[in-house]
């Protein structure tokens, strides 16, 4: 079977770097994003699709293996559950890879200081 083409489907070149593969996912995430897409299942199955990619493209022993024609699981796991999955992604492009702030506080959904 086939690999699917992650460079391909987040519209990069294969000598991308790491910042354009990020800013590819960023855009493409944004548009079809199931929050703004709701009930729309083709556009789910798509950010499923590119959240994928970008975890396996964004990784550089994921991205070598693939790269070689090896099946790269994303997550590196059989069992890839999609919504957990997502949030470790959306944390590294949106967030800190380091999901706790100085005080070891949860720095993700951290209110903004008035």
């Amino acid at each position: 079977m086939p690999l699917e083409d992650y460079y391909q489907m987040l519209g990069v070149d294969k000598n991308a770097t790491r910042d354009e593969i990020r800013a590819a996912f960023r855009r493409l995430a944004l548009k079809c994003h199931p929050d703004r897409n709701p009930g729309n299942k083709e556009a789910e199955a798509r950010f499923k699709k590119i959240s994928m990619a970008y975890d396996i493209l964004s990784d550089e022993d994921k991205r070598r293996r693939y790269d070689h024609g090896d099946a790269v699981e994303a997550g590196d796991t059989a069992s890839f559950n999609p919504m957990e999955d997502l949030f470790d992604v959306f944390r590294k492009v949106f967030g800190k890879d380091d999901d706790k702030d100085t005080k070891g506080k949860k720095a993700f959904f951290k209110k903004k200081p008035k």
